[in-house]
């Protein structure tokens, strides 16, 4: 990890500090810290998502359509707590293309130094696996 950020430091960034920036106008929600996020929407609760664990239902966070794709792909990727997104749609939509869009640099940037750095398939797999966790861990730091 320390190889990585020494040679591709853009690879590490955190939601809060590097991809969300200084948006001005944004809507704070607070996920749930476990349980598998899914979007769902009744007529009762509305558009939103749910947090279980097994069939037990930890939280319903509710949400504008604009903003439900891009806080799954956050709680997916293990951002929780108190998040941040933008209260505008074509914001919200930006945001979550240029989240997208590091994820997968950083999966290809990773990928490629252990194919350069391991010969053993089994140990390239989980020097890759394991990086890919702490980058996540680093995704989710608060600023």
């Amino acid at each position: 990890m320390s190889r990585l950020r020494a040679d591709a430091p853009t690879a590490i960034k955190s939601y809060d500090a590097d991809l969300l920036g200084f948006c001005e106008d944004w809507t704070s929600y607070e996920l749930p810290l476990t349980g598998v996020p899914a979007l769902v929407g009744d007529v009762l609760e509305g558009q939103g998502l749910e947090f279980t664990t097994g069939k037990r239902r930890v939280a319903f966070v509710a949400a504008d359509d604009g903003q439900l794709d891009l806080l799954l792909e956050l709680a997916s990727l293990g951002v929780r707590g108190i998040v941040r997104v933008p209260s505008l749609v074509e914001e919200c939509a930006r945001l979550l293309d240029r989240l997208r869009g590091h994820i997968s640099d950083r999966n290809r940037l990773v990928a490629e130094m252990a194919d350069y750095m391991v010969a053993d398939e089994e140990t390239r797999v989980r020097v890759v696996s394991e990086s890919e966790r702490l980058m996540l861990d680093d995704l989710s730091r608060k600023a």
